[in-house]
């Protein structure tokens, strides 16, 4: 009886795959490193420009939240940053 030779691969899982991930984001943001001449003190945004570009994100993408709030009309929660924590117009404030 002949015998074959079996290799066993592990498991690779969802640590390995973030690991493989990790490992494309520091070539890529070593390639971007490189790519701007080097230097200092850019290391944080080379790291983030590759998460971006490995994940299909666009630097100028915006991500907006989204919240299903029952009972609201959706322009009475149309607020901007700047106005949060101010006192709301008499006209939007409930009357008692």
């Amino acid at each position: 009886m002949s015998q074959i030779a079996v290799e066993t691969v592990p498991e690779v899982g969802v640590h390995g795959e973030l690991e493989a991930f990790g490992n494309r984001v520091r070539r890529r943001a070593y390639e971007i490193f490189e790519g701007r001449g080097g230097g200092d003190g850019f290391a944080l945004d080379d790291w983030l420009a590759a998460e971006r570009e490995l994940l299909g994100q666009r630097e100028s993408e915006e991500i907006a939240p989204h919240a299903v709030t029952p009972g609201f009309d959706n322009g009475v929660l149309n607020e901007t940053a700047s106005t949060v924590g101010a006192s709301a117009p008499a006209s939007q404030t409930a009357a008692a």
